[in-house]
């Protein structure tokens, strides 16, 4: 039998000719090249990937020095952010969380509700919150450590990403490209600059180092164990990581030995199945809420949206010059002309990609990255920190384009690339200076979309919490010229005129609101206040009795019925009740304590009395008032030391015009 029939039973390539040769050899980012003809292995340096044997695939010392420089220019680039402050979402799942200790670091895994203050912002990422945890054990209220830890997790990402896509067989050259725009395009910024969007930072990072490891197909079992926990500590950040094994699969489809590196994985994958499963179930009632039960709107008009959607991140990442927290982007109820474009568009670019073989990967990376939010429909219709795990296959694409240029273009397109490189870190650097401060990044919304009713009204309580009424007036307008009768604008608008002393025009923006909206429970309650303050104590109960029907106050609308029976002298036993209902509802605060000791005082009850006065300055030590109604119980305990010592104090911590300051004073004088 002559030799090259027997070579032929051996293997696919010997004997064949090159055109069929050429159908058995489909690019695949991983696939060795050691059989391979010479042209074949010409065409792949050219279109940026290389052979790269199994030997290769280890950290060697040029991809470690490589990490480190990416790793540092990120340091560098993003050194601003440690000055900017919380912004937006922070507030209510970091700043005023108060379940952000350690010793509920377990109940995070069985308790979504502790993600917030907020009961209705329930999110299942006990992963995330114990970071939260360990910044506030560090730096307390202060930011610069949450920021710190953001840019570092955005360092590690870029290190990671480029051994990956060494790993997936690119070039040297592409992979550090590829890493690079990724390390510093400013579609990025958002999801470093905004500690919030950390889920999505440590998401990508066990996504990452997931698919990194499952590529190498080790069959150590320290090796498997990590690709498994990196695959658990993904879905404990957010639950965008359930595609990461989808990744996986795509990076491996098409390798040559695919098969063995399916065997190998099979203990892997059997357990990330599990994992998976399990974190499904635990999360069902989530997703049944979203997608199911309660979804903010139909799938039709979702998938329309989400498809324009697709072509606008192209777009912002290919000119990223109106990068915002906020955009300007409607909804689409059906097919009309600019999703039908979009869509039409997309279509062209995969099957462009499917033509050109090296820019496969990319494609699929991209749009299995963004899977999750096109399904699920989600309130914000575009986010930039959406686009950070799936901007690596754009990223890889790009670098492969480039790399792929004829050697006597080459030389244009590195000057081009390096100046849009340039480009792309000065915009970065912008971004991090929008992100400084709750006005800035308002600012900058309001600005680049004028018709949006959120950005108009973010930036008018950033002005307002400042103290720039005049600005923040306008801006709480415009807001309501776009949408006359939306509560909150009106609500916000009357709540700052209330501290501002107008109370006939605040008045007047909550009686607008409630005359739509009458189960309104914060423009009700503002409206009782500023009867309560005018004295109108009748009918600030009538509201305050009212709004405990629409809906909970948490004890606020209680303690104010109690306030306005101690006020006309209503029996003690009925005021002490409405304390206690109050208490009972949730309410913890100073006044419900010295509220507590004045009509304990009336029963007679002094020690008890004293009890809740020493409760109250437990949470409020330079609180006039309180060291006010304790000098009076002292008094009427015949304890005349004590009862110096309380006014005195009462005097130092009332302000020079405080009515509490010149009581105090007579009272002093009374007793000396």
């Amino acid at each position: 039998m002559p030799t090259s029939r027997m070579r032929t039973r051996s293997a696919p390539w010997p004997g064949m000719s090159r055109r069929i040769l050429m159908r058995y050899m489909s690019w695949s980012p991983s696939t060795e090249t050691r059989c391979a003809t010479r042209r074949h292995l010409v065409g792949m340096r050219r279109a940026g990937i290389s052979s790269m044997s199994k030997s290769t695939l280890s950290i060697d010392g040029n991809l470690r020095r490589g990490a480190l420089l990416l790793a540092l220019l990120v340091c560098v680039l993003y050194q601003g952010t440690i000055r900017s402050g919380f912004q937006y979402d922070d507030f209510h799942s970091i700043v005023r969380n108060p379940h952000l200790i350690p010793a509920n670091v377990g109940q995070f895994f069985l308790d979504p509700g502790l993600f917030s203050v907020n009961p209705e912002s329930t999110m299942y990422r006990p992963l995330l919150l114990i970071t939260f945890t360990l910044n506030r054990w560090m730096s307390g209220d202060e930011p610069w450590s949450y920021h710190l830890a953001n840019v570092l997790l955005h360092a590690g990402n870029a290190a990671i990403i480029l051994w990956l896509l060494r790993l997936l067989g690119l070039t040297a050259g592409t992979s550090a490209l590829a890493a690079t725009l990724f390390a510093i395009h400013p579609i990025n910024s958002e999801a470093v600059a905004y500690v919030s969007s950390r889920s999505e930072l440590l998401a990508s990072l066990g996504m990452f180092l997931f698919c990194g490891l499952a590529l190498t197909c080790s069959t150590r079992w320290t090796h498997r164990l990590a690709t498994v926990v990196a695959m658990g500590a993904a879905l404990l950040s957010k639950s965008v990581a359930i595609v990461a094994p989808v990744l996986a699969i795509v990076g491996l489809a098409s390798d040559a030995g695919v098969r063995a590196k399916v065997r190998s994985l099979l203990p892997v994958g059997s357990a990330v199945v599990a994992i998976v499963v399990v974190y499904l179930f635990a999360i069902r009632s989530l997703v049944t809420r979203a997608v199911v039960d309660s979804p903010v709107r139909d799938m039709v008009p979702q998938l329309a949206t989400q498809t324009k959607a697709l072509g606008y991140y192209i777009w912002l990442t290919v000119m990223p010059i109106r990068l915002s927290v906020e955009h300007q982007f409607l909804v689409s109820r059906d097919l009309d002309p600019t999703v039908a474009m979009g869509g039409a568009f997309l279509l062209s670019l995969v099957l462009v990609a499917w033509r050109a073989h090296p820019w496969r990967w990319g494609v699929a990376w991209w749009l299995i990255c963004l899977l999750p939010t096109i399904v699920v429909p989600l309130i914000v219709l575009v986010n930039e920190h959406r686009l950070y795990a799936a901007s690596v296959g754009g990223f890889a694409m790009i670098a492969t384009a480039i790399q792929s240029q004829r050697s006597e273009g080459r030389p244009v397109a590195v000057i081009l690339i390096a100046a849009y490189t340039i480009m792309l870190a000065l915009l970065t650097v912008g971004r991090i200076e929008v992100w400084q401060s709750e006005r800035s990044v308002w600012e900058d919304a309001a600005t680049k979309a004028p018709a949006s009713l959120k950005a108009q009204l973010r930036w008018a309580d950033a002005l307002a919490f400042k103290g720039d009424v005049e600005l923040a007036e306008a801006a709480y307008l415009r807001a309501l010229a776009l949408r006359s009768h939306h509560p909150a604008t009106r609500n916000n608008l009357g709540r700052m005129y209330l501290v501002q002393g107008r109370w006939d025009e605040a008045q007047t923006q909550f009686g607008l609101l409630l005359n739509v909206s009458p189960d309104n429970v914060p423009a009700r309650m503002n409206l009782a206040q500023i009867l309560f303050r005018q004295g109108r104590l009748d009918e600030a109960r009538v509201q305050y009795e009212a709004v405990m029907a629409y809906g909970t106050t948490h004890g606020r609308a209680q303690l104010r019925i109690a306030q306005i029976g101690l006020r006309q002298d209503s029996p003690a036993a009925q005021v002490l009740r409405w304390l206690e209902q109050a208490e009972a509802a949730g309410e913890t605060s100073v006044d419900l304590h010295v509220s507590r000791g004045i009509v304990l005082r009336r029963l007679g009850r002094g020690e008890a009395a004293l009890a809740a006065y020493r409760a109250a300055l437990a949470k409020a030590p330079a609180s006039a008032d309180v060291w006010y109604n304790l000098g009076n119980l002292y008094v009427e305990q015949e304890n005349r030391t004590e009862a110096v010592q309380a006014f005195t104090r009462a005097i130092e911590c009332a302000a020079e015009d405080d009515v509490i300051r010149q009581s105090a004073i007579d009272r002093l004088r009374a007793l000396k």
